[in-house]
């Protein structure tokens, strides 16, 4: 028609911005204002072309350009903005509730009610004799008895028959909060600690290799207070957080604190 001017496809190219035309014009060219190839149009089905990168919107090359700041994840660096479920089960491990004993043992035993003073009695009499643990409970329990019963003999009534023991002061009826050597709640002491761990497994290779140092660390410290190698409390460094290895860092927060602990 006259004066009316035809438009072309050459008037749909991109001028400046992304599209400037209608989008059947704009699906013909590239980014850069060259035509496409067939192959590389809406719903090209030539992948050696990139027919892939058209059915989904894209154009070759802008997989790299758009995702190139996208962090990936990581486990091994400390860049790490999460945790890994390996992670997350260390620190699950670790704050989890245990033996009620646990707590218990890191109290001064004067301070056990009679219910605790029984906890810890059916805890001790689940050990092997030759866990390490056995000789520690066994003397805290010795403590607790002779602190509120006292040491003298047993005492007979007039018939021989032996008389029921009293106490010869009174016996806590309220349990006191577990706390360690820095006066922190255990528990909280605990999940600090839990996380310190957490954070080294990131930078020490895994959270095995995490639990590996620490059970050596507390082997350390054992050998440093016993005066000897090998102590007689000594773990296995076999990066297994077992019960073990647990109780070692409760009584090692308790005596020592978070810092001395790390």
């Amino acid at each position: 028609m006259d004066g009316v001017k035809r438009i072309t496809d050459e008037d749909r190219k991109p001028s400046g911005s992304l599209f400037d035309g209608s989008p059947e014009g704009a699906s013909l060219y590239r980014p850069d204002g060259k035509k496409k190839k067939a192959s590389q149009g809406r719903g090209g089905d030539d992948k050696s072309a990139g027919g892939l990168e058209g059915e989904i919107g894209g154009w070759p090359g802008e997989e790299d350009r758009l995702g190139k700041d996208k962090p990936e994840p990581s486990f091994g660096g400390g860049d790490a903005t999460e945790d890994t479920p390996e992670i997350k089960r260390l620190v699950s491990a670790m704050t989890k509730a245990g033996d009620p004993a646990e707590k218990i043992l890191i109290k001064d035993p004067k301070s056990w009610t009679r219910d605790e003073w029984n906890q810890v009695k059916g805890h001790w009499h689940g050990l092997n004799t030759n866990d390490p643990r056995y000789q520690t409970t066994s003397d805290k329990l010795g403590e607790w008895t002779p602190h509120f019963y006292g040491d003298g003999p047993v005492q007979y009534d007039a018939t021989g028959r032996m008389l029921t023991p009293q106490p010869i002061r009174p016996i806590p009826t309220t349990p006191t909060p577990a706390r360690d050597a820095d006066g922190v709640d255990i528990d909280a002491s605990m999940k600090n600690f839990a996380q310190w761990m957490a954070d080294n497994a990131k930078t020490a290779g895994g959270s095995a290799s995490s639990v590996k140092d620490t059970q050596d660390g507390q082997n350390q410290a054992a050998r440093i207070a016993a005066g000897r190698w090998p102590p007689d409390n000594l773990l296995k460094v076999d990066g297994v957080l077992g019960p073990k290895t647990r109780s070692s860092i409760f009584a090692t927060l308790a005596d020592k604190g978070t810092a001395q602990a790390k």
